[in-house]
């Protein structure tokens, strides 16, 4: 008899956050993972999702910004689940912590922000509704956040100066499809992003103008250090290969450039230790990284799983920076499965 998901998922969670020294998730996300991964570990319904097309809906990541959390993104509710119900139940599911957590202020400025996204609509229209994540040090959930569906109209109702920046990239570079909204709320802060898709492929010297045009050329350099590293000395990724998000920062405009490792066909063997190099100068987050693996590495396995994104964010404040997202190893599906 399989094994349940949601039995995996604990398991993982779980032995990570210990490795990692943080509070345990599975305290404050148990029943979602139980009413979404309730299907046996090989179901082929799982594979069927936004998130993590091929294999259940669940990643962790890993960012500079917070090397030493655990952090997590999961579809909610099971595959057959409406996608206008995935949306509300990745609302209820951040509202109930950030009463609680963060205040009554966070969960004004939650939902005032979030309004336009969560709708009155019965949805149909939409593709997958919506995620929800979170992030945890050993003190408990520092960072909570909502992922939906964005199209061209919510982007008029975004708020200044989040809405002129975008304005500003699609000016330089128009192959921005919207993708999706992220509204992350921490104890004394919020912050919303939007997150295209580019449409064809993708030259890395192609963004140098919308890079220049949000004042961010300075960073063209680092941008095309690590895009080479991930690709292996190749500065193209394939169309389906990148997403672009935008946030207004406090200094400005904030960039992320994602590449969507399993679109672009020739990842090289050594991408770990060549992510690695990119982050020789920073030995402290060189060594939350290796920490990072190890604690989603099942014992006597080589690898924690599949890594899925490549995430390089850029502001002026700061040097380019990564976070790395991760299919974990377990949840496997087979293609004889039907």
């Amino acid at each position: 008899m399989r094994p349940l998901v949601s039995d995996q998922v604990g398991k993982t969670l779980s032995h990570a956050a210990h490795r990692l020294g943080t509070a345990n998730p599975m305290r404050l996300i148990g029943g979602a993972v139980q009413d979404a991964f309730s299907m046996s570990v090989g179901d082929d319904r799982y594979r069927h999702n936004s998130l993590s097309p091929g294999v259940p809906a669940l990643e962790a990541s890993f960012n500079e910004t917070e090397p030493y959390g655990l952090r997590f993104t999961m579809e909610p509710l099971d595959p057959g689940a409406s996608a206008a119900m995935k949306r509300a139940e990745a609302s209820r599911q951040v509202r109930r912590w950030i009463l609680p957590m963060f205040g009554r202020d966070a969960l004004y400025w939650f939902d005032r922000v979030s309004e336009d996204f969560r709708g009155t609509s019965g949805g149909g229209g939409l593709r997958f509704g919506g995620w929800f994540g979170g992030s945890l040090d050993r003190d408990g959930l520092y960072n909570s956040r909502a992922y939906y569906e964005l199209n061209d109209q919510q982007l008029t109702e975004l708020p200044q100066p989040l809405k002129q920046y975008i304005e500003t990239a699609r000016g330089y570079f128009p192959r921005l499809q919207p993708l999706f909204a992220t509204i992350s709320v921490r104890q004394r802060s919020g912050r919303e992003w939007a997150t295209f898709r580019v449409m064809g492929a993708l030259q890395i010297e192609a963004l140098r103008p919308m890079l220049s045009g949000l004042g961010l050329e300075a960073k063209m350099a680092q941008l095309t250090r690590l895009f080479g590293l991930a690709l292996g000395g190749a500065f193209e990724a394939p169309d389906g290969g990148v997403l672009i998000g935008i946030t207004a920062g406090p200094d400005g405009p904030e960039l992320t450039v994602d590449l969507l490792l399993a679109a672009i066909p020739e990842i090289p063997d050594s991408f770990v230790e060549l992510l690695r190099l990119g982050l020789a100068e920073r030995p402290r987050h060189l060594r939350a990284l290796d920490t990072w693996i190890d604690a989603f590495t099942p014992q006597g396995a080589q690898t924690p799983g599949d890594f899925s994104v490549l995430s390089i964010h850029l502001k002026n404040s700061a040097p380019a920076q990564i976070s790395l997202h991760l299919r974990p190893m377990g949840f496997e599906i087979a293609d004889e499965i039907a």
